[in-house]
């Protein structure tokens, strides 16, 4: 496994006085950039790893992330962006800052995470034998194992060890993502495989669900 990424990561701040989504973020950037379908995801084939990203930092600053052949993309395109356009809101953008990394995913000692924003792990079928089961903990680390997997496959990057994951503590909140009650998780966790800085692991992470980065907590 020595495939290295590059992401481009973009820091919006707003002048935001009615504190946007991210989802409506994903809305206007999509639709300004209607012709790289990665902006808003609605294609073909929209079940893949999505290489756009948009996520809410505190209210007014904002980050995009574009990951492989997008984070050159993101990062010509975003910095012409002048202002945030939402049905009932305008917000001019302030500052835009740009930096673009290379990530070679690989096989370590364990490393601490935590989710940023609530980790959507369960649709209908599997929440209804999670209802079920005695061990959770167990079952969400065998998920968690899956979305890691599943978010590096959509990045053509193939993972050539086990991967041993660790939730460390976990808490159960209702969310609202795709305009429908979820069950999502904040929890911490220990793995032996390096993980992108801010990366989205689990479903919508388009929309800035499954944040996730390093923490020296456990």
């Amino acid at each position: 496994m020595d495939k290295t990424v590059d992401v481009c990561y973009a820091i919006l701040e707003l002048d935001d006085t009615l504190n946007i989504s991210a989802t409506r973020l994903r809305g206007y950037l999509g639709y300004i950039f209607a012709d790289q379908p990665e902006f808003h995801h609605h294609m073909e084939n929209s079940y893949h790893y999505p290489l756009v990203q948009y996520k809410k930092i505190i209210p007014g600053r904002y980050l995009v992330m574009g990951f492989d052949k997008y984070a050159r993309v993101l990062s010509e395109k975003i910095k012409n962006v002048e202002k945030i356009v939402t049905q009932n809101h305008q917000a001019d953008v302030r500052t835009i800052e740009i930096s673009t990394k290379k990530f070679t995913p690989k096989n370590t000692r364990a490393i601490f995470y935590k989710f940023h924003s609530p980790w959507i792990a369960l649709n209908q079928k599997n929440y209804t034998k999670y209802k079920t089961l005695r061990h959770k903990k167990s079952f969400l680390q065998d998920i968690l194992i899956g979305n890691i997997l599943s978010a590096y496959k959509g990045l053509d990057i193939r993972v050539d060890f086990p991967i041993i994951v660790d939730i460390i503590k976990y808490t159960q909140t209702n969310t609202i993502a795709h305009e429908n009650n979820f069950i999502g998780f904040w929890c911490n966790f220990r793995t032996n495989i390096s993980l992108i800085p801010f990366m989205g692991i689990g479903k919508s992470v388009s929309k800035g669900f499954g944040i996730i980065s390093k923490t020296d907590k456990k």
